[in-house]
């Protein structure tokens, strides 16, 4: 997540800076064209870096789900192995 997170600021500078622009990027480009690179240079990198982060975040609480359930099931079995090793608790 923090390799994708740190490429957010450069694409959203060099996009905002082309869209920004008031001359264009090279001699052989229009000056509408360079606004339009520089626009969807930063919708669709924001755009398929958040695609990307959302599958990774899931994957990531899944497994945060998995280690908390065999922590749990951890502490059972010691719970479970101090009672037997105690006997029976009078009611």
């Amino acid at each position: 997540m923090l390799n994708l997170a740190l490429g957010v600021p450069v694409e959203a500078f060099l996009g905002i800076a082309l869209l920004n622009d008031v001359k264009p990027a090279a001699s052989i480009y229009t000056l509408a064209s360079t606004h339009a690179g520089g626009g969807l240079l930063w919708v669709l990198s924001e755009f398929f870096t958040f695609a990307a982060l959302v599958p990774i975040f899931i994957q990531w609480m899944r497994s945060e789900d998995r280690i908390a359930a065999r922590e749990d099931a951890r502490l059972d079995a010691e719970a479970e192995r101090a009672q037997k090793a105690t006997g029976p608790a009078p009611v």
